[in-house]
């Protein structure tokens, strides 16, 4: 039995919201799959940085399924849009106040290519990031030499609120100043100029 053009239409309206539904599901799983990334490279950048790698290795290999997904699931969403706007196009007159299909092309970018511009910018971010965690092996660029200077920082500072106006610098903060700007100083342990300084 052959479905009326108004049943399929109908019918349409409904394939269409499901597969909408649908679509929405997946990228909201993604962003959560980002956000549980996220967390995971806190804790194994804390405990085991030379291993950070492998979390952006996975996001990566997460962006490709979830966006292969997607894909995969364009067709479902198509369909329905094609057939119902071939419908209101044929009979404009049944469907002239609702014309949903129709008010569906856009002249701007898509849903689709949207997502397809947002994985590939992830890809790359990602490929950088594991590229860089590997030669660095896990090492971040900025932080530990932002506190060996602060270190430095608060030994002129001391001096400043100690003496109270200019006064020649005391042997051990020469010491302790040098040995903060030294290039072999370590930068696991900062903080051990100012407690000498402290002393």
């Amino acid at each position: 039995m052959e479905m009326k053009d108004d049943e399929l239409y109908k019918h349409m309206l409904e394939e269409h919201r499901f597969a909408s539904e649908y679509r929405l599901k997946i990228l909201a799983i993604w962003g959560a799959v980002y956000a549980a990334f996220a967390a995971a490279f806190s804790w194994v950048h804390h405990e085991a940085p030379s291993l950070s790698w492998v979390v952006t290795l996975l996001a990566g290999a997460a962006t490709l399924m979830f966006w292969a997904g997607d894909r995969r699931h364009r067709p479902a969403i198509r369909r329905p849009k094609v057939i119902g706007e071939d419908i209101e196009k044929q009979e404009p007159a049944l469907h002239e106040d609702k014309q949903f299909f129709a008010a569906l092309e856009s002249k701007t970018i898509s849903h689709s290519d949207l997502i397809d511009y947002s994985a590939l910018a992830m890809l790359v971010l990602l490929s950088v990031a594991t590229g860089y965690l590997l030669s660095s092996d896990g090492k971040l660029p900025g932080p530990r030499a932002t506190e060996t200077q602060s270190c430095c920082s608060g030994i002129n500072v001391s001096q400043t609120v100690v003496h109270g106006e200019q006064s020649p610098t005391p042997p051990s903060a020469t010491k302790s100043e040098a040995h903060c700007q030294s290039p072999v100083h370590s930068p696991s342990k900062p903080d051990a100029p100012c407690k000498a300084e402290a002393k």
